[in-house]
């Protein structure tokens, strides 16, 4: 935790910079860049900005309401971290879940069905995914003109629309931890713990839930801290798909540039307090996930205190 406060400046800062630095080299190149070129150094340019903007992160550019950016980004991250929390919580419980039904403990082994299903389930992007998904809801569920699909394909709302996103963002954690808790149950099924607790004639369901479970969780708890932080960087191009408002569609109008060559590039394209504010919050989730994961495991397992 201490190294929280450097590190988020160090992305804040790293996010200015980007902006800063590339911004120019675009509208150099570009035929429909207007207004002039900030030449400001640097570390000058992002101190006057520090100095200037604190706490509202200054104007939204583009905005015309006199929206502040702080305000944008805030409901923005709620946005993600709402998408973030359901896709993961389903993705632990489904996880968790297959990967138990998945063991089998005379001998200890995995189902043959499991290795193949959590093998599909990582080879699969999310964006794969999506693209498919939205194919397939446009094929099956468009019917006739007037009525309305039950899967919405893009936009905002905690209703049907998180369907279609969850499940992009889920495929991948879920076949991970899956994969993980099977494999740590039947090594642990191997452990002479379990076969002393056989001999002396406690219950498999005992022994599995309260021994061999608890043991397995703090390597379940790591896969999924790994898989949060994966299945985050992947709300850049799940939100963009789906028309979601969160940061991960704020960092995808910064960083990729208009598809046609007449159109004029959106305000927020490279805008270095834009990138710098979505970066510093992908930092804190990072790191915030990396924190929480490490108490769990040394509360779980005591060979780690």
């Amino acid at each position: 935790m201490a190294l929280l406060a450097p590190a988020l400046l160090l992305a804040h800062a790293f996010g200015y910079a980007f902006g800063k630095l590339v911004g120019p080299l675009h509208a150099a190149r570009s035929p429909l860049s207007i207004g002039e070129v900030d030449r400001t150094p640097l570390l000058a340019s992002y101190l006057g900005y520090l100095r200037s903007a604190w706490p509202s992160l200054g104007p939204l550019p583009g905005s015309t309401a006199g929206e502040s950016l702080a305000g944008a980004v805030g409901v923005a991250a709620l946005n993600s971290l709402g998408l973030l929390a359901v896709a993961m919580g389903l993705s632990i419980l489904f996880g968790i879940g297959l990967g138990l039904a998945a063991v089998r403990t005379e001998p200890p082994r995995i189902a043959p069905w499991l290795t193949g299903t959590t093998t599909l389930g990582l080879a699969i992007p999310s964006f794969f995914f999506g693209v498919m998904g939205v194919s397939l809801v446009i094929m099956l569920l468009i019917y006739a003109p007037g009525q309305l699909l039950l899967l919405p394909l893009e936009g905002y709302g905690w209703d049907r629309h998180l369907v279609l996103p969850v499940i992009a963002l889920m495929l991948r954690p879920t076949a991970q931890i899956a994969q993980v808790t099977a494999g740590m149950m039947v090594t642990e099924l191997g452990r002479q713990y379990v076969v002393t607790a056989r001999s002396i004639g406690l219950d498999e369901r005992r022994i599995a839930r309260r021994h061999v479970l608890r043991n397995a969780l703090p390597s379940v708890v790591g896969t999924i801290a790994a898989s949060l932080r994966l299945t985050a960087g992947e709300l850049i191009i799940v939100e963009t798909l789906f028309y979601w408002p969160g940061l991960g569609r704020l960092i995808a109008l910064t960083l990729i540039p208009s598809n046609a060559s007449l159109t004029a590039e959106s305000a927020l394209f490279l805008s270095p307090p834009v990138l710098a504010a979505a970066l510093a919050c992908f930092a804190v989730l990072f790191l915030s996930s990396n924190a929480v994961a490490g108490l769990l495991v040394r509360a779980l397992d005591p060979r780690v205190r």
